[in-house]
């Protein structure tokens, strides 16, 4: 067919433009109805289903002893290492050593010795011996064997203690001091002779007394026979020069018995000045025994101080009961900085889950305590193993620094088993990473129409 027919056929004829102007009621009729009934369905189903409003933040879940990271404090080689992966340690168990210039027996030996060694309590015997520390000649290793004793270097000079050298050098010339001035006794010694010096000093004073008392008698005599020559020479029965010799004789008695009074107070100013050189004596000895016992006493603190800070340096301690774990693959000999993790320590008491969520400050304000908590772990697909539900336990009241950004921590309880809502019990291990879903509105779906509409109209 020619198109110029084709154009000039009437695609809408009069009779066909009026069936289609004028639709069936029916088709207006049950149109109506579906469109109403089903934005009456949208209204009602929106008023009935929720849509909780969510706040997303990380969280890290461990347990209320949580794990403690041994690190080093010192960059050198690995001297020993004295653990291995999974092991079961105790606390301040050895675990391993920093390559030093101290002998690690012979440190760990004095330390063990000084922990026994009381400075209050000082015997001058225990002091005297001195040994050379068996531990010569063993490795650090063998030092801390099961099978071996620790050994007592009782003030050996031999140690070797590297940078504590010095301050145990002057911990023994402390002691040798406080034990030579023990031994030798010098102020009792003293005060032995000057008490034997007192009893013959008394010895004389008694025989004076008795020298006194005869002496006493001698001048009675004197006096009575001076008495009657006095009155014979009155009389002018005896010679002037009786009588002169007679005032003589007792003149002679008198004196020699003030002699003797005084030469018995000079006795017994002499004993007592020899109590005072006791009494000085004894002050001077106690004195200077206090002063060495400080001394002594201060040699310890340096000392012991030094050793623990060498213990901190050179030394990894377990800080807790638990399972050793390695953050890398370590070896004697590998060197190590400062501030390098050597393992981790996993207490094993270790019941309580809690997980803390790093919440930041946006939108915080609307996170409450006992909110609902959904937990995705990133270890366990959510689609494959579901989520854990938690409840907010504790919001902290001021935000913390944390790879600086400022974050509020939430604390969040688990049960003893991680079961998700797809009833499966996911296999917990420390420092679990993953999204916490915070539910801090449970809205319906009405609201969430409304509210646009709401706020512009407040607006």
């Amino acid at each position: 067919m020619p198109s110029s027919k084709i154009n000039n056929i009437e695609i809408r004829s009069e009779e066909v433009q009026e069936i289609l102007g004028r639709p069936p009621r029916w088709i207006i009729r049950w149109g109506v109805t579906v469109i109403f009934t089903v934005i009456a369905g949208l209204f009602v189903g929106s008023y009935f289903f929720k849509y909780p409003e969510i706040i997303t933040a990380p969280i890290v879940v461990t347990t209320e002893n949580l794990p403690v990271g041994v690190v080093a404090k010192t960059t050198g080689r690995i001297d020993v290492l004295l653990v291995k992966e999974k092991q079961t340690v105790q606390k301040d168990q050895l675990l391993a050593v920093v390559e030093n210039p101290a002998s690690t027996a012979d440190v760990l030996d004095l330390m063990k010795w000084l922990d026994n060694f009381r400075p209050d309590d000082i015997d001058s015997s225990i002091l005297s011996r001195v040994a050379h520390s068996p531990s010569e000649g063993h490795s650090p290793r063998e030092a801390h064997s099961p099978g071996r004793e620790a050994a007592s270097p009782l003030l050996s000079s031999s140690l070797q203690l590297g940078t504590v050298q010095s301050y145990y050098s002057g911990f023994l010339k402390a002691c040798e001091d406080y034990r030579y001035f023990l031994q030798t006794g010098y102020h009792r010694k003293k005060v032995q002779v000057i008490e034997k010096q007192i009893a013959v000093q008394e010895n004389m004073l008694a025989q004076s007394r008795r020298q006194l008392s005869i002496m006493r008698e001698q001048l009675s005599i004197a006096d009575k026979l001076f008495e009657v020559d006095s009155i014979q020479a009155a009389q002018r029965l005896i010679a002037p020069i009786e009588y002169e010799k007679a005032k003589s004789v007792q003149l002679q008695s008198r004196r020699d018995y003030e002699n003797a009074k005084t030469n018995l107070e000079t006795q017994k100013m002499s004993i007592l000045q020899l109590e005072q050189t006791i009494f000085d004596l004894e002050q001077q000895r106690t004195e200077q025994l206090a002063q060495l016992k400080v001394a002594l006493i201060n040699a310890y603190d340096q000392l012991q101080a030094q050793l623990k800070t060498w213990e901190q340096t050179y030394l990894f301690r377990s800080p807790v009961a638990g399972t050793v774990t390695f953050t890398k693959y370590w070896q004697p000999n590998q060197n190590i900085l400062s501030g390098e993790a050597l393992l981790t320590i996993v207490p094993g008491d270790a019941t309580h889950i809690t997980g803390k969520i790093y919440l930041p400050p946006q939108g915080a304000g609307k996170v409450k305590v006992g909110q609902t908590v959904n937990v995705k772990f990133d270890n366990f697909p959510y689609m494959e193993y579901g989520m854990v539900k938690v409840t907010v336990k504790n919001i902290a009241l001021v935000p913390i620094l944390q790879n600086d950004v400022r974050n509020y921590v939430l604390e969040v309880d688990f049960p003893a088993q991680l079961t998700t809502n797809y009833g499966k019990i996911l296999t917990f291990s420390q420092e679990m990473q993953g999204v916490a879903e915070i539910i801090t509105d449970d809205l319906r779906l009405l609201d969430r129409f409304l509210n646009p509409i709401r706020a512009l109209i407040e607006r």
